[in-house]
């Protein structure tokens, strides 16, 4: 086939709007000189990185379904047949959105420029980057709500900006477009309008944005002190995530307050990854801004501040409880809250 002029490869990162991009790539850009490469999806995460990565087998979107090692190669080559079909049909500008592709190898990012080479005259990879601190306090809490994070260990909260720069050394840093994520600076606070801007394509607002409703610091103290004692944890096999689900919006509406770190701990996990933080900061320089804007006052220290934060809304859990004849004292005591969210997710098991 002929080579197509261009295609873009969103990578992420994490935290930065993809979901929102994603829709709105698969159902507004049609009428447009720009397709959304046709994977029958509109997260290419699976596809896209499932192809290119180092070990198909350990992926999550993999195991986690129990795929065989031939369910998997049937699924990669049903993704090539399928790229290359889209790239046949339309000779537009073409799009591939995956913010898995944020955490490909050296080896994985050159198996998707050599594939991508032989279809496009030129490849630009895109992404949109949170600051350090936002990103830190995103990540917790996501990983709180739906992963059972029980410490503060920003080794897996942390993620490496580094990782753009293997794209810079493979793909070129002229042919690797980042931008900062900030939504306040977007225009009306659309980031599908930002990049429709960055790009100077014909400007589309997004119709299907995707808001992940934070919770308040009060409910994420609550579930960060009950995955913290293991000990009073139910084990609810492979249940667990739905009534964690459940569990969730149930202690939604406990509490007002932000969740914030305090700059103190920004400052040793800077500190901690500095060679990393000053690459992004110099290649972004307006990653620094959010940075040195921090309010010095205010914000969680560590995992004891936190947990006995939880424990001045032990009548609010208490309060939710059906059944109010506890085996156990209401101390105002970490210990006590998870005992109490054990009773909740016990309470949302008999109910499924």
């Amino acid at each position: 086939m002929v080579k197509r002029e261009l295609c873009i490869v969103h990578i992420g990162m994490p935290r930065t709007g993809s979901s929102t991009l994603q829709k709105a790539f698969f159902y507004d850009f049609n009428g447009t000189n720009i397709t959304y490469t046709d994977l029958k999806q509109e997260n290419q995460s699976c596809r896209l990185y499932g192809l290119f990565c180092d070990n198909p087998l350990e992926y999550h979107c993999f195991s986690n379904k129990n795929m065989s090692e031939d369910d998997i190669e049937q699924y990669r080559s049903e993704t090539v047949s399928l790229l290359i079909k889209s790239f046949e049909k339309n000779d537009k500008i073409h799009i591939l959105s995956g913010e898995d592709l944020f955490h490909l190898t050296d080896s994985g990012i050159k198996r998707l420029k050599e594939f991508l080479d032989k279809y496009f005259k030129k490849i630009i990879v895109t992404g949109y980057v949170r600051p350090v601190k936002s990103f830190c306090e995103s990540a917790f809490q996501q990983l709180v709500k739906y992963h059972e994070l029980n410490s503060f260990n920003f080794n897996m909260i942390y993620h490496k900006y580094t990782n753009f720069k293997r794209y810079d050394d493979i793909f070129g840093e002229e042919n690797v477009k980042l931008f900062c994520f900030e939504p306040k600076n977007f225009p009306d606070g659309d980031i599908v309008l930002d990049f429709c801007r960055h790009y100077n394509f014909k400007a589309i607002k997004s119709q299907k944005k995707v808001v992940n409703k934070s919770l308040s610091m009060e409910a994420i103290s609550i579930l960060f002190t009950y995955h913290f004692h293991k000990n009073v944890k139910t084990d609810f096999g492979l249940k667990v995530h739905k009534i964690n689900n459940k569990l969730v919006e149930l202690i939604r509406p406990i509490g007002k307050t932000k969740f914030k770190f305090h700059p103190q701990l920004i400052e040793e996990v800077v500190h901690n990854h500095k060679n990393d933080y000053d690459w992004i900061t110099t290649r972004l320089s307006c990653l620094k801004k959010e940075y040195n804007e921090i309010d010095a006052k205010s914000g969680i220290k560590n995992e004891h501040e936190l947990m006995w934060f939880s424990t001045d809304y032990i009548d609010d859990l208490y309060f939710l409880v059906k059944n109010k004849d506890i085996s156990f004292k209401k101390e105002k005591h970490p210990q006590t809250v998870a005992k109490l969210v054990d009773i909740l997710m016990n309470q949302i098991s008999k109910e499924l």
